[in-house]
């Protein structure tokens, strides 16, 4: 999916992003050194130290030395029952959809509830077209009101079908 739709490379693959750059002190002087800061980000089920030594790998021949700031395991929850509650629920409102799993690009605290094995499915159970991708996080972020409305449905589905297995 990621291959044909460049948006979702960052839910779909590991991602490097530079995100700092620090070097020099005056626009004439070529400085001694730099240092840049990126932020990796990392799917379920991969190791963050064979990552960290791959990115080490890519750049040591240039001289460039790779130091780890902070590195947490991904996280994700196995499919269980819930799972499937969430997908019939999805697929109540948005027939014929497909549910796949993706990267959050953001922290939750869902790592210290799936931590004492409580699983954990973060949905966004909602349509979001092509054209709104690049908008995610950024100054004019939205979603229509009718994916607003069937979010809303999705969300009484499992709602329902929870109290059903009761």
């Amino acid at each position: 999916m990621a291959r044909t739709i460049p948006e979702m490379e960052a839910i779909t693959r590991n991602t490097v992003a530079l995100t700092m750059l620090d070097a020099g002190f005056k626009p004439n002087v070529i400085p001694a050194k730099a240092e840049a800061t990126v932020d990796v980000r990392i799917l379920p089920g991969k190791d963050p130290e064979k990552v960290a030594r791959e990115i080490e790998e890519f750049l040591s021949p240039d001289g460039i030395e790779v130091e780890v700031i902070y590195a947490a395991s991904p996280s994700g929850s196995p499919v269980t029952d819930y799972f499937s509650l969430v997908r019939s629920a999805l697929e109540r409102v948005y027939p014929g959809s497909v549910v796949l799993p993706y990267l959050s690009t953001g922290f939750t605290d869902s790592r210290y509830y799936r931590g004492l094995g409580i699983p954990v499915y973060g949905i966004l159970p909602c349509v979001i077209e092509r054209s709104e991708l690049g908008r995610i996080h950024g100054v004019d972020e939205r979603i229509s009101v009718d994916s607003l409305i069937r979010a809303s449905e999705v969300i009484k589905e499992v709602i329902l079908l929870l109290e059903e297995r009761e």
